[in-house]
């Protein structure tokens, strides 16, 4: 039971910091507008909705502006210091030519959808599967940035 308590603490954390930095930029600002610390806040919760909701076919058939071959994201990741969300996405991206994720998504899902089925879904599953651990490393990152992110005492549970 406590940590069915913690795991809403947690997701309060990330996603009120992550409303909080979507509303300071406009709509058409890029992630590389974006400060790192709250650049890396925006993509790990953005990228664990998209996938969560619809796997990497979600994601890869969409666009992070700035973000095109999802360079930024897997660093994201490793700063949280999330290893096993970093292991998921370096599987996925081990299924691209030379590991490289193609900028752009029409190329990106041709070569994605060749990918047999079975080790997609495998592959999201793994990535849902992750989300405690992807939140708590998230919520860890938020509350150690919390002061440069001018965000203190905002996400408190």
């Amino acid at each position: 039971m406590e940590k069915n308590n913690n795991f809403k603490d947690n997701f309060t954390v990330c996603n009120d910091a992550w409303k909080n930095i979507i509303e300071k930029y406009d709509k058409a600002a890029i992630l590389t507008d974006f400060k790192e610390d709250e650049r890396t806040i925006a993509l790990i919760w953005t990228v664990t909705g998209i996938v969560g909701n619809g796997g990497f076919e979600y994601l890869f058939s969409s666009n992070l502006p700035g973000d095109e071959n999802y360079e930024l994201t897997l660093k994201a990741f490793e700063d949280i210091k999330c290893d096993e969300a970093v292991s998921i996405l370096n599987d996925v991206r081990s299924l691209f030519p030379n590991g490289e994720i193609p900028p752009d998504p029409d190329m990106r899902m041709n070569f994605f959808n060749r990918v047999p089925e079975e080790i997609r879904d495998c592959l999201a599953v793994r990535f849902f599967n992750a989300n405690s651990a992807i939140e708590d490393a998230l919520a860890k990152y938020i509350k150690v940035a919390e002061g440069t992110l001018g965000m203190a005492g905002k996400g408190d549970a």
